[in-house]
């Protein structure tokens, strides 16, 4: 996992923040539906934990078993407001609803509950990496080789990346950065 960094500098350790909503529509209750037997949040709190990288490792939900699920592998429970957690709401709206209530907070990590094989290490090389370089936010990364195209208005197709006159051997070519998802380094009140 590669890191993409801003601009500043870090100061007390961050805590990690995972939403865990309870209505999800897509796959419901797959916050804490198991994966090995694991339920799915359950695997990114273990991590946090052990990475030393965090002063808290938080889950906020609305949901009452999700917290409870959290609590037991060893993270503290927020209550997420009811208009932080409707359907409609981004996952914006949940991080402002517990920063909000932690104006100390200098540092948070939004950790997505579904990107479950990060490991301790990438927290840990994360936040060191957005400590070192002053950064103001970090977002995680993976370098990919795809050849991009878009459709144009007319329907013809056009390179996005690169030249297909000049199209580069992979081990020629740096590729691109393509954001993952796994956790989201910034400042809130930066």
């Amino acid at each position: 996992m590669e890191y993409v960094s801003g601009l500043l500098g870090l100061g007390p350790k961050p805590h990690a923040l995972i939403l865990a909503r309870g209505g999800s529509k897509g796959i419901p209750r797959k916050n804490i539906k198991p994966l090995n037997g694991v339920p799915l949040l359950v695997y990114n709190v273990k991590a946090a934990l052990a990475s030393g990288a965090f002063d808290a490792v938080v889950v906020s939900s609305d949901d009452d078993e999700i917290l409870a699920v959290a609590e037991k592998a060893g993270a503290t429970p927020h209550k997420r407001s009811a208009e932080s957690a409707k359907d409609t709401a981004s996952s914006e709206a949940g991080l402002f609803d517990y920063v909000d209530a932690h104006p100390e907070l200098a540092v948070c990590c939004l950790v997505q509950c579904t990107s479950p094989l990060t490991s301790a290490a990438d927290f840990r090389d994360g936040v060191a990496a957005f400590s070192r370089t002053g950064a103001d936010s970090l977002v995680t990364v993976v370098r990919t080789h795809r050849f991009l195209w878009k459709l144009g208005a007319d329907g013809a197709a056009a390179p996005q990346n690169y030249d297909p006159v000049k199209r580069p051997r992979r081990q020629d070519w740096a590729g691109e950065l393509i954001e993952n998802g796994a956790f989201y380094v910034f400042r809130p009140r930066g």
